[in-house]
């Protein structure tokens, strides 16, 4: 990360400090931009309530603990003070929009605990649990995108983002990742076709293939045909966070025009999103497949031990089986509901062949052993002979 982009939005130098701190731990844009986000909102508290700068209330609420240190009082001026900032973010309204959600707001207070405590402003986790009252996460009914409407958007969308909502619901990566993966990543020559994710793009750090359908792949090579192996497949953007954004944009209009602009009931989010691909994906993978290999395939950090006990072959396998159920344009499903009831039909007449084959043999065999009984009663002495042998035997 350059240097420049830093300074470019005007952060003091601990705070580029800080910004570089959390770039080295996590490569993460997006969660660099959070960061700005938190940064920008806890400057508007203190101007707001402390017509101060944040620094300048940093460094008063440095010297507060520092007397309430050496005066043996404690240090509750801290906790009030966060106290303060949650109230605040709980009464902001954005631009007259819905208020912050429980979960934003955990998100900023954690970013500016982290920031406090790299300034060496020692936070008790206890004390904070105490002194400071989050608001609680609201849990909303789940409301899942049905296929009709991804068909919709798809449907309704440029060649480009076709591709690639196509590819979010019957690969379940992230948008992140998608916007990531160049050329060189996609293995069309494979059965089912499959990505491989390289570990730096990946939210996890740890490198994993994923696959995706048949109508996924031919949205697809169109697109990659035109493309050099080291080009961006999904974006022209190489910032993968303006990348997201651009994309937020997009899929914002395109919801709006094809009327999918339902709310969940808190008001706080829409019921389609992109992440909700990731979501089709994964409730059909576990329903499938079940919840060890289906977050493999999601790359979730505790289920990727199952992922690598499988042969790619095996995983191949058990893709094919899941396909129909990640499968949206009525063309294709329409196509692959006939394929796989023809391959059952053709695995049905194959064991009925395999039950007709075992029976003959039963039949056989039975002959075989009439015919060897026959004999032996027409010669008592062989008879004999057999039974001698076998008492000796024994």
């Amino acid at each position: 990360m350059k240097s420049s982009r830093i300074s470019s939005m005007g952060f003091s130098k601990i705070q580029e400090q800080f910004r570089q701190n959390i770039w080295r731990r996590s490569r993460s844009e997006g969660m660099l931009a959070h960061v700005d986000v938190s940064f920008t909102m806890f400057e508007r508290f203190c101007q707001e309530s402390y017509k101060k700068r944040s620094l300048g209330v940093i460094a008063k609420l440095k010297l507060d603990i520092q007397k309430a240190y050496r005066e043996g009082t404690g240090n509750k001026k801290l906790y009030l003070f966060l106290d303060n900032f949650v109230q605040w973010l709980s009464e902001y309204t954005p631009k007259k929009k819905a208020n912050l959600s429980p979960i934003t707001i955990r998100s900023y207070l954690s970013e500016i605990i982290q920031f406090l405590r790299y300034n060496e402003i020692l936070i008790d986790n206890d004390l904070l649990k105490h002194f400071v009252s989050l608001p609680k996460t609201l849990k909303e009914l789940p409301q899942p995108i049905t296929r009709d409407e991804i068909n919709i958007l798809v449907s309704n969308a440029d060649e480009k983002r076709s591709a690639l909502y196509l590819t979010l619901v019957s690969s379940g990566i992230r948008i992140g990742e998608s916007l990531q993966l160049r050329k060189r990543n996609f293995e069309m020559k494979s059965d089912p076709a499959k990505i491989f994710l390289p570990a730096q793009i990946t939210k996890t750090r740890q490198a994993r293939y994923s696959f995706i359908s048949k109508e996924a792949k031919l949205k697809l090579i169109p697109i990659l045909a035109k493309l050099e192996d080291d080009d961006l497949v999904f974006t022209d953007s190489n910032g993968v966070r303006r990348a997201e954004l651009t994309e937020e944009t997009y899929f914002t209009r395109l919801r709006k025009k094809v009327g999918l602009t339902e709310m969940e009931s808190s008001g706080l989010k829409h019921k389609i999103t992109l992440h909700k691909f990731r979501k089709f994906f994964a409730t059909r993978a576990e329903r499938k497949l079940g919840v060890q290999v289906s977050g493999a395939l999601l790359g979730h950090n505790p289920y990727m031990k199952t992922y690598y006990e499988y042969e790619p072959s095996q995983l191949a396998k058990l893709y094919s089986d899941l396909e129909s159920e990640l499968t949206i344009l009525p063309e294709h499903r329409q196509k692959l509901i006939i394929e796989n009831q023809e391959k059952e039909i053709s695995d049905l007449k194959r064991s009925e062949l395999e039950i007709q084959r075992l029976k003959s043999q039963q039949v056989d065999d039975k002959k075989q052993v009439l015919d060897m009984i026959s004999k032996l009663v027409d010669d008592p002495e062989k008879f004999k002979e057999i039974l001698k042998k076998s008492k000796s035997e024994n």
